[in-house]
């Protein structure tokens, strides 16, 4: 999954969000979802995958480990992205 930087677990993973402020910040998130239509699944609307979802529903202590998972995962894609580009393996564009 391409996480999108508008998501809740888009802006933890570019730093909008502080460790501290995880829990506020999802409960608001969460909050603006069911004010929104609804045609998106809440998951998706947060930028987790199922399983991060899932994980955090039965144990939301799991959120900062879900956020730094996700910051390293990113991470990565950014630099493979970036060697590949580097290697000609891929246009830039």
């Amino acid at each position: 999954m391409v996480l999108d930087p508008r998501t809740f677990l888009g802006r933890c993973v570019a730093g909008e969000i502080a460790p501290d402020a995880l829990d506020e910040e999802i409960d608001t998130a969460v909050a603006e979802w069911h004010e929104s239509s609804g045609e998106t699944a809440l998951n998706r609307f947060l930028g987790m995958t199922e399983e991060e979802y899932g994980n955090w529903v039965i144990a939301p202590d799991t959120l900062p480990h879900i956020v730094a998972i996700r910051t390293l995962v990113e991470q990565a894609r950014a630099s493979l992205q970036t060697m590949a580009i580097e290697a000609g393996a891929i246009d830039p564009s």
